[in-house]
């Protein structure tokens, strides 16, 4: 999602710099040659994936998505296509899932184990440099100001990503080596708060 499309779904009158877009993400990551049994790094990222998203269980992912949306997905059958209903929840998530759902024919079992591998969200599957790859792209494109780090697994996919990706991103002048703020909103770069809101333009009036 662009800065400029989010600009035109919600407030017309404010300038897409003005908002900050932090897409969440999720690593794996392929560490050392050593822990890839003489496999590619890339390839044991996937293989790190695969066994990952082998554990999940589409219910579990479902239970998810209900709470979510504030919608009991348990009254509707598994093995059909997801139907639009009326939720009270994240209606984005849910469009999603819908669009997912007719363009690829998935039925309502395959969102749940799709949300139980990471609520619908982007993995990132490689060596270090190829994950900073995708990460400097999507930035440098202005399709993102930063990331929200999703761990798959914990403390480890953490722990990798520090490790491994941010000396790569830090080696491209991509990420901080040191703080020079002392508030969230500081190292955010996002400047000062105001409870005073924005002035708004006029519509143009028509001839």
């Amino acid at each position: 999602m662009s800065r400029f499309y989010l600009i035109d779904r919600q407030d017309k009158h404010d300038a897409p710099e003005s908002v900050a877009i932090f897409p969440a993400v999720i690593p794996f990551v392929g560490e050392t040659e050593a822990m890839s049994n003489d496999k590619p790094l890339r390839v044991y990222a996937k293989e790190k994936q695969a066994f990952h998203n082998q554990l999940v269980d589409p219910i579990a992912g479902l239970v998810t998505l209900s709470s979510h949306m504030d919608y009991d997905f348990s009254q509707l059958p598994l093995d059909e296509p997801v139907k639009d209903v009326q939720v009270g929840g994240i209606r984005g998530l849910f469009e999603l899932a819908l669009r997912l759902s007719n363009k690829e024919g998935l039925t309502l079992r395959d969102i749940g184990r799709l949300y139980a591998e990471g609520i619908l969200l982007p993995h990132l599957v490689g060596t270090p440099t190829q994950i900073a790859d995708q990460l400097e792209e999507s930035f440098k494109n202005g399709e993102a100001d930063g990331f929200i780090i999703s761990a798959a697994y914990l403390p480890g996919a953490f722990e990798e990503f520090v490790e491994f990706v941010v000396p790569e991103l830090q080696r491209r002048g991509l990420f901080r080596k040191e703080y020079t703020g002392k508030t969230l909103r500081d190292h955010l770069l996002v400047g000062k708060a105001s409870l005073t809101p924005p002035v708004k333009q006029p519509e143009p009036v028509g001839i």
